[in-house]
């Protein structure tokens, strides 16, 4: 769902007031929208360097060029079961499918497919779709497909945060993190290079209008932006209604409640942890 398949629905409500202010209330909304639930999202694929203790957010979701805000993590996947010799051989896109013969490949190398593509060696073609590791194993090179890939744990977000005894700079398979604004802080210190993917709630900086929003949040985009467009003024300075507006921002403010309730935790009920510590 775009939002300028939304415009009407909010135009309509006054003659007064053209339509691109119309446009303008549902960026206005989009962008309020997005930052109060993290509905919108990104993924990026890449991996964590061998013995690295932390990651930052902003860079590795490409944020750095300013194009959006980094909200939080919402997903972290991993391929477990690596050799321990793995290593990281770069990042296959569109452009770039060139992989060596695999003789001359680092024994246990690998690389991450960014998109759908095909790879080559020169001599042999390999389909790969997003987030796919083509791993150089044993003279082979060998696929291993994103599905294979494991979540990672939230540590702040489990019942026993404060009972692991594990401190950050113990070394081994990567399995957890922990959220530090924006970064991410990996326990243990993974022992060799692991393909991962992250997802990410962002809010973009631009205009909305390639963004494509859950159906579930249509209701809250469209009251946010009736209020906002209830509240304009017109050339003359009048035809605001701000009784209307603080109306449609309640029914918004419910809604975007609703949301992310959804966003954080699906349909149906969910298990709430409870409080860290008990007593004073």
């Amino acid at each position: 769902m775009y939002i300028a398949d939304l415009q009407s629905r909010v135009q309509m409500l006054r003659h007064d007031l053209t339509a691109g202010m119309a446009e303008q209330a549902l960026q206005d909304a989009a962008r309020y929208v997005a930052r109060k639930t993290g509905i919108v999202r990104v993924k990026a694929f890449g991996y964590i360097p061998t013995s690295k203790l932390s990651l930052d957010l902003p860079t590795f979701m490409g944020a750095s060029t300013g194009d959006f805000d980094v909200l939080r993590p919402t997903e972290v996947m991993y391929l477990r079961g690596l050799n321990v010799a793995s290593v990281h051989l770069g990042i296959l896109t569109a452009t770039s499918l060139t992989i060596p013969l695999v003789g001359a490949a680092t024994p246990f190398g690998f690389y991450i497919a960014s998109v759908g593509l095909t790879a080559t060696d020169g001599v042999t073609s390999y389909p790969m779709n997003q987030g796919d590791v083509i791993q150089a194993y044993y003279g082979v090179w060998t696929i291993t497909p994103y599905y294979r890939f494991s979540e990672s744990t939230d540590l702040k977000k489990t019942r026993l945060t404060r009972a692991t005894t594990m401190p950050y700079n113990n070394v081994g398979y990567f399995t957890n993190y922990v959220v530090d604004k924006n970064t991410l802080i990996f326990s243990p210190v993974p022992i060799c290079d692991v393909p991962v993917s992250i997802e990410c709630s962002i809010v973009p900086h631009k205009e909305f209008d390639t963004i494509d929003f859950p159906v579930d949040a249509e209701d809250a985009l469209i009251y946010a932006a009736r209020a906002q467009f209830m509240a304009m003024k017109n050339k003359t300075g009048g035809g605001a209604d701000m009784v209307a507006a603080l109306k449609y921002q309640d029914r918004a403010d419910g809604e975007v409640s609703l949301v992310r309730s959804i966003a954080e935790g699906g349909y149906g009920d969910t298990e709430a942890a409870p409080p860290t510590r008990f007593g004073v």
